[in-house]
């Protein structure tokens, strides 16, 4: 598994899994972070969802005990990666 890279942020990585609509786990993402061959520790990747993404607005997320789901606060975020 490679380390996230020079050429994308977190914040595209995480943007980019979400792009094809719906919500998502954070569970549902790092698997597909994983797939893609980036690693990110669960702390990390949580970190971003949470006190990042979502507190800047980029992304929404809504919670559904025992979890949150996250999908991307509006049509025009995937433009801004």
């Amino acid at each position: 598994m490679k380390e996230i890279g020079t050429d994308s942020t977190p914040r595209e990585l995480i943007l980019r899994a979400l792009r094809d609509g719906g919500e998502k786990s954070q569970r549902q993402i790092e698997e597909m972070l994983r797939k893609e061959g980036h690693g990110m520790h669960r702390v990390m990747l949580s970190g971003y969802l949470r006190g990042g993404l979502a507190d800047a607005g980029d992304l929404k997320a809504r919670e559904i005990k025992p979890f949150r789901l996250y999908s991307l606060a509006s049509k025009e975020a995937p433009g801004r990666l």
